[in-house]
């Protein structure tokens, strides 16, 4: 291995490279504590409860809990911060503001140490040149970044294009990265791409590429089996398909999609398609083929995936953001310009003004955009509240659970469904069980509470009113769509029948 560029400079180039990186950390702390820790979603309290779950040895099913795509690893990557006290609205984003910084890290690292020192600093100062959006979204524990931080691992083999474990490693990751998020398969395949153009003769690259795959593709057939055994814990599915029309349609409102990944040009993201053309271009005419036309696929693969139809479910809402699907397109950026060899001269320096301006810029920006991020809209498909908002709630609901000594919470209709029905079960101690029938993710909780019965039942249902309970429920004063059932006496899949409480088909 030659050291020699990076010894040459590594006094100023390093020394620059950590107040890079430095900065970043201190930027994304800063969206953490005013954004990551202080709100959530409907879907983020699903998190939390599976990181409780885990915390507790308890892994009811392999994906995000309700559906079979995604996952939960970022909650069971925060067991120990979670068991150490840290509470799940912090250790979660926490842990996902890691998975999105960490691509970058890591290929800058590997590019200082391996090729050149003045690109690492570029690589490095993506994060502080992208729109406040990007960080807030990947601050967002969703299951939005695992994916891709999973296939950065592998992407790590371009730098050892040669090597039998990067073969092994690229595929493998490739695949499980695809299986935490599919937005992963865009940084997989151009770096496939590239060692397959390196290796065309290469026996070794076919033998240790299929392993990969082979061991990837297997984790991958197990997971979904599980749900393919267990039809009823799919319960909010997604069907793919792929149409030309699609593909015109995203083009004629692309920027949507990429405006949050575009460093720079904020406004118009279509231009970031444009920066690996020509940086493809210019692979090209240094004779470096195989490294062009990886970064030229790039681009075509993002038009490609405008096809699919999931791409086009979203919103313009940071919480549903079109743009989650290209979370790949920065860590591509990196991917690309680690290709590259910057110019020695002095006058490289004068970049480093670029990634201050906007990381100032940034700063003074970031509580109005937040705002405006938070600003309600018809086409929300989350909901959205502060986390002292949320526990307020719960505290309420648990002080009502206990004065009405509650064993049961049925949630049927309220704004908040799922803060109720994840988060406070998630976040209270004591908090009694939960369930919502329509559309209930815990199909394990069907199967637990039909045939039992419970004594007090407090039911959350801000469609009923005292004249439509049959006369069975009891409306609490002073209490908006809240209900006790006392001294029942019938199993809960006979009440659900009787009151009538419409539910979903659970076995």
């Amino acid at each position: 291995m030659n050291y020699a560029p990076f010894k040459k400079h590594i006094n100023i180039d390093v020394l620059i490279y950590l107040v890079l990186l430095l900065l970043v950390i201190l930027f994304r702390f800063l969206v953490l504590v005013r954004f990551g820790f202080k709100y959530t979603d409907s879907d983020q309290t699903i998190m939390w409860l599976g990181l409780k779950d885990y915390a507790s040895g308890v892994f009811h099913e392999p994906r995000f809990y309700g559906q079979a795509y995604s996952s939960m690893i970022e909650a069971l990557v925060a067991v120990p911060l979670y068991k150490l006290g840290l509470p799940a609205n912090k250790c979660l984003p926490l842990i996902n503001s890691l998975f999105a910084l960490a691509p970058f890290v890591l290929i800058s690292f590997f590019t200082l140490l391996k090729k050149s020192p003045k690109m690492a600093l570029v690589i490095t100062s993506i994060p502080l040149l992208l729109p406040v959006e990007y960080s807030l979204l990947t601050t967002i524990p969703r299951g939005f970044v695992a994916g891709i931080f999973v296939a950065s691992l592998g992407c790590l083999s371009i730098f050892y294009p040669k090597s039998k474990w990067g073969f092994f490693l690229l595929s493998f990751t490739g695949v499980i990265g695809f299986s935490l998020n599919f937005n992963a398969v865009l940084l997989f395949l151009p770096c496939l791409i590239y060692l397959f153009l390196e290796n065309v003769k290469n026996k070794t690259f076919y033998l240790y590429t299929i392993l990969g795959f082979a061991l990837g593709f297997g984790i991958h057939f197990l997971v979904n089996y599980f749900y393919v055994l267990h039809p009823f814990n799919d319960v909010h599915k997604i069907v793919l398909h792929f149409s030309f029309s699609n593909i015109w349609i995203g083009i004629k409102k692309i920027d949507p999609f990429l405006n949050t990944m575009s460093p720079v040009f904020w406004k118009t993201g279509f231009l970031v398609l444009f920066a690996f053309a020509i940086i493809g271009i210019f692979l090209f005419r240094k004779k470096e083929h195989s490294k062009a036309i990886s970064v030229i696929s790039i681009p075509v693969f993002v038009i490609l995936t405008l096809g699919i139809n999931k791409v086009h479910d979203g919103t313009l809402s940071i919480f549903y953001s079109y743009a989650r699907m290209y979370l790949a397109i920065p860590v591509l950026l990196a991917v690309s310009l680690s290709f590259l060899k910057a110019n020695n001269s002095k006058l490289f320096y004068i970049y480093l003004l670029l990634p201050f301006v906007y990381l100032t810029y940034q700063v003074s920006q970031l509580n109005s955009v937040i705002e405006e991020s938070l600003r309600p809209s018809n086409d929300d498909k989350v909901a959205v509240a502060t986390v002292d908002k949320f526990t307020s709630e719960c505290n309420h609901l648990q002080d009502i659970c206990n004065t009405y000594k509650i064993d049961l919470v049925i949630i049927v209709n309220h704004p908040y469904c799922d803060f109720y029905d994840y988060g406070c079960t998630a976040t209270m101690p004591n908090f009694p069980k939960t369930i919502r029938p329509s559309y209930e993710r815990r199909t394990w909780r069907f199967i637990e509470d039909e045939n039992t019965v419970y004594k007090n039942i407090l039911f959350v249902d801000i469609g009923r009113n005292a004249s439509s309970n049959q006369g069975a429920l009891e409306m609490l004063p002073n209490e908006t769509g809240l209900f006790v059932l006392k001294n029942n006496t019938k199993r809960t899949i006979d009440l659900f029948n009787q009151l009538p409480v419409p539910y979903r088909q659970y076995k």
